[in-house]
């Protein structure tokens, strides 16, 4: 790879997702799809590891590397959460397809492939593949265009969008470009039930400049005439409080692109409800009448934005780096929908813009602006106590084991810092509902098939209880760091890879030696927690085990397909009666 900064990049992100060991065309594959597809859902990949579910190409011949699917904004990985979706009574599905060379240049035949491939793929949904990842895209296109959701689909959905990606700073040629529209087209006409095919191309230059959006690796300056500085504050370096041009205010939210940047929003507390919602409508009708628009400051509550770096460049001239906006989603949204109308420019938005590095302060500010609307239960559940003693907990006690963790309460709190910990150390919600669900309840299946919010809504009596000790906890999250870090040292191996939960799960049972697992909040289960740390603490028990698990869940992977009637669309791994098989297979 001839670009050097590019490369740099690549290499960042490859030792981040503990990838370093791929080919280089591998991690190149996996930064692009990681920043293309963030770029439309910043929480796509709660952990590096999900990357994994949209690689299509393990061979490199397929002519598409990646497949997403992404519904109102949302990567959806599970039929659950096209039907979580579905209960908006609105659907705008994009599909999402993406090739990734290392090569400097386009080469024509390689777009004719790609475009040949989406064909092919889009065509044949009905065909079983021997590609699990490929049969679960399918699988979510299929439920897309069933009766009941079809009907929900809007005026432009679903649309089939195509990325190609190259190392090269130059921009296609126009006859590249003339291929690629007449490919479109042609997919039109065979793929009637899309609405609209594109394809874009993605060279060095907007390849850094995505991933650079993605991980907040940008600063804004911004005109805010109107600021009254609040006096010293315990916490915080620096804020104001006042109202700013709506001009001046759409900087923060829109990219370069003229998109809007969803990744400034703290979306764990509440994504957009949409133009439809009763306030939302309010907003819009207010920012649409020309005799109720100078108003806007008057009946609306106003904007939070915390920021790691505030600088006060005077003349009113002020330069905000990693910031969120942690209040005000739905009047961001509204605005940046009427960024062209006619009285945006008579638009003044309250704001307060606050300068701190301090996480517990964060976090106050988001449950102090967040408490008048109804907001999702995930939302808060990891700033609650209990969540707040974890975070201590594996701070002590990973540097104890020599194994730094960092527990992120917080969705992108450490973003603000000016020295972020590595992605790869990062556990956020997510990847510890994930972890604890398949090492101590022993349902890796559940984790397969079902999205994080299902499990936390339908397990919330065996997760986070407030007596629960903390250790395993802890434990599951380093043994599933651990077990990454050893396949991600291998050519990685995409079956291995994918039973990562399954082996987990039989890790923790063998080390248990017992027939069933302690409760958590037993002196037992802190017994376990520590004979796990202590065993992934030896690298060669550690290949020595997840190599003979590996090998176990592939034997018994063969003997449940031959005697339960397999199909590729319902893999055992999402199956109950195949993890209760390898439960039994490792007494």
């Amino acid at each position: 790879m001839e670009h050097r900064i590019l490369h740099s990049h690549v290499a960042d992100f490859a030792n981040s997702a503990q990838i370093s060991n791929l080919p280089e065309h591998k991690r190149f594959e996996y930064f692009t799809n990681y920043s293309i597809v963030s770029s439309i859902h910043p929480e796509a990949f709660t952990e590096i590891g999900e990357l994994a579910s949209i690689d299509v190409d393990e061979s490199g011949t397929f002519g598409i590397d990646a497949i997403s699917v992404i519904v109102n904004s949302n990567i959806v990985q599970c039929i659950d959460d096209i039907d979580l979706q579905a209960k908006s009574n609105h659907i705008d599905a994009t599909v999402l397809f993406i090739q990734a060379k290392t090569s400097r240049s386009v080469d024509t035949g390689d777009v004719l492939k790609f475009a040949e491939a989406v064909k092919n793929f889009l065509l044949n949904l009905s065909q079983s593949e021997e590609h699990d990842n490929l049969n679960a895209q399918k699988e979510l296109l299929q439920h897309l265009f069933s009766p009941k959701i079809a009907k929900l689909h809007g005026r432009d959905s679903p649309k089939c969008q195509m990325a190609f990606a190259y190392t090269g700073s130059h921009k296609v040629d126009e006859f590249i470009d003339e291929i690629a529209t007449g490919r479109c087209r042609e997919l039109k006409s065979s793929v009637p039930d899309f609405k609209s095919f594109n394809i874009d191309f993605y060279n060095a230059e907007r390849l850094i400049d995505t991933y650079k959006q993605v991980e907040n690796q940008f600063e804004v300056e911004i005109r805010f005439k109107n600021n009254l500085p609040l006096d010293t504050i315990s916490g915080v370096e620096q804020a104001y409080i006042g109202y700013i041009d709506a001009a001046e205010f759409l900087k923060l939210i829109t990219d370069p692109k003229d998109q809007i940047r969803r990744n400034v929003f703290y979306d764990n507390v509440r994504d957009f409800q949409g133009i439809e919602n009763s306030v939302n409508t309010e907003i819009n009708e207010t920012i649409s009448s020309p005799n109720e628009v100078d108003k806007f400051i008057l009946f609306n509550n106003g904007v939070t934005a915390v920021a790691g770096l505030v600088k006060n460049l005077g003349a009113n001239r002020f330069l905000l780096r990693n910031y969120q906006i942690v209040n005000g989603c739905q009047t961001s949204n509204v605005l940046f929908l009427n960024r062209k109308a006619e009285h945006i420019d008579s638009i003044s938005v309250p704001i307060k813009i606050v300068h701190t590095n301090e996480s517990e302060v964060v976090g106050a500010i988001i449950k102090a602006n967040n408490r008048q609307t109804p907001i999702p239960n995930e939302a808060f559940v990891a700033l609650q106590e209990w969540h707040k003693r974890l975070q201590e907990y594996v701070s002590v006690e990973s540097r104890r084991v020599g194994e730094i963790l960092f527990y992120e309460r917080r969705s992108k709190e450490f973003t603000l810092l000016e020295q972020a910990p590595e992605k790869k150390r990062v556990v956020g919600l997510h990847s510890l509902i994930r972890s604890y669900t398949s090492t101590y309840l022993q349902k890796p299946h559940s984790v397969i098939a079902n999205n994080t919010t299902e499990i936390l809504r339908s397990r919330s009596d065996q997760l986070f209880g407030s007596d629960h000790s903390h250790a395993p906890y802890f434990a599951s999250a380093l043994l599933l760091y651990k077990i990454n870090e050893y396949l991600g040292s291998l050519d990685k191996d995409g079956f291995i890879y994918r039973h990562r939960y399954h082996i987990a799960m039989c890790y923790c049972f063998q080390i248990c030696r017992a027939n069933k697992l302690p409760p958590p909040n037993s002196k037992a289960a802190i017994a376990l927690a520590d004979d796990i740390v202590k065993s992934i603490a030896d690298p060669d028990e550690l290949a020595r085990r997840v190599t003979k698990i590996g090998g176990l869940i592939r034997s018994k992977h063969s003997e449940f397909k031959r005697n339960n009637g397999y199909t590729p669309r319902n893999p055992p791994m999402r199956s109950a009666e195949f993890t209760e098989l390898l439960l039994k297979s490792c007494r």
